[in-house]
């Protein structure tokens, strides 16, 4: 019997769409993962696979995330790259964790930053959400203008972060 992994990274996005919309039809539990969810993670440790194979330390960590996540049985592949990034650091053939899995961010990247803009998309999806609750006012530029201003940012980045976080939210849109 195939792992879920491959059976889902096999399915093509559109049955796992259809098949999203059975399951919340059925009904689920809050915090319960959609199948277009766990559709997209098999798809990105298909990716991180490729990546592995091609020498990237980091795939091991993301992949193993992504399988706690989505409660996916850690593949064969997976489980033995981890064992021996582990092996490496406790046996000594390796200083630190980020030299067997890479470096957590990029460097040169400003964390403070990155951070606050993670947190302003954020407030920026929840107060257009807010806006179209109790006033009814479409999602235009004239809402992202007053938007930005309420936060300091311009329309386009209101937008921007509107959309980006929209769309992690709700892939099925």
């Amino acid at each position: 019997m195939k792992d879920e992994i491959t059976k889902l990274s096999q399915m093509s996005k559109e049955k796992a769409m259809l098949a999203t919309v059975q399951q919340i039809e059925k009904g689920c539990r809050p915090g319960d993962r959609l199948l277009i969810e766990k559709w997209e993670a098999a798809q990105e440790i298909k990716f991180w696979h490729q990546k592995l194979c091609k020498g990237e330390k980091k795939a091991i960590i993301e992949s193993l995330y992504l399988c706690v996540l989505n409660d996916f049985l850690v593949p064969s592949w997976l489980t033995l790259a981890f064992l021996r990034a582990y092996r490496d650091v406790n046996h000594y053939r390796a200083a630190s964790w980020d030299e067997v899995f890479g470096l957590p961010h990029r460097k040169g990247i400003h964390l403070k930053a990155k951070k606050d803009e993670k947190d302003k998309s954020v407030r920026v999806w929840v107060r257009v959400k807010q806006i179209q609750k109790t006033k009814g006012e479409p999602i235009d530029e004239f809402l992202f203008e007053s938007i930005g201003k309420e936060f300091g940012i311009c329309r386009s980045l209101a937008s921007k972060h509107y959309y980006s976080l929209e769309k992690r939210l709700n892939p099925m849109k």
